[in-house]
């Protein structure tokens, strides 16, 4: 297959988002061509899903029901399980591809595509040993970085690295009643204050990502509200993650001035 010359050809970038399926304890995988389809070359994949180093559940190598074994067009392998002792557990998946996307299937290819603005399974990733309420996401935090493990993508070898979306549903309430788990004022502009109704004291952690899934603030307490100061934060949408007894709650914010 003939690959795009031109970068205009290619889509603006590609976004990232994880489901958490606790029903048939899987992770789902989804990637979002932005604009224009792709199926062409996928030259490079990197993402990271971390989970709470308290937790017992692991995380199996997966398959990719998209673009299955043998192409080779999107061999996506996983690192072993990190545990760098921040109170996370990383499992690294990684793919590097010489064949096309839209290949035959005898050539190695999966004869697949990308869709423009649509989001596609690329990878299902089984859960073992869940206790319930652990929650998974990609991860793009201060380990990551460093030890190059960001979310990155790159096609033709154009770095396309989009937006990471966590749909997290790592919850130790059943589905049929609320997480109860609130940020107030949203929007916010100085200050958000963090609820759980169960709680009016003992200690908790909280850190705040941006769109990208960048940490951008870590915070700790043992006073109940949280309150947590962000003025220093840009006006945009953030996801505010707070961990109480190795439970892991998610929210979205505005912050808007």
């Amino acid at each position: 297959m003939a690959l795009s010359s031109a970068n205009a050809q290619l889509p603006t970038n590609v976004d990232i988002s994880l489901d958490h399926d606790p029903a048939n304890q899987l992770l789902r995988v989804r990637f979002r061509a932005n604009d224009l389809s792709f199926n062409e070359l996928l030259s490079s994949v990197v993402f990271t899903i971390r989970w709470s180093e308290s937790s017992t559940a692991t995380l199996g190598f997966g398959a990719s029901p998209w673009c299955p074994s043998p192409s080779v067009a999107f061999p996506v392998t996983p690192s072993s399980v990190q545990t760098p002792g921040n109170g996370y557990k990383y499992r690294t998946w990684t793919s590097i591809a010489l064949v096309a996307l839209g290949d035959l299937i005898d050539d190695g290819g999966c004869e697949q595509s990308l869709p423009a603005d649509e989001w596609v399974i690329v990878h299902e990733i089984p859960i073992s040993n869940d206790p319930g309420g652990t929650a998974f996401e990609i991860a793009a935090d201060q380990w990551t970085l460093d030890n190059n493990r960001a979310y990155f993508v790159s096609l033709n070898g154009v770095d396309a690295t989009g937006s990471i979306f966590n749909s997290s549903t790592g919850f130790s309430y059943p589905e049929s009643a609320t997480t109860g788990f609130t940020i107030q004022p949203n929007p916010a502009n100085q200050f958000i204050t963090l609820s759980l109704p169960e709680r009016t004291a003992g200690l908790w952690q909280a850190e705040v990502f941006d769109a990208a899934g960048r940490s951008t603030m870590l915070s700790n307490g043992q006073h109940w509200p949280a309150v947590i100061d962000v003025k220093s934060l840009k006006p945009g949408v953030y996801s505010a993650t707070i961990s109480v007894s190795g439970s892991l709650r998610t929210e979205r914010f505005i912050i808007a001035r």
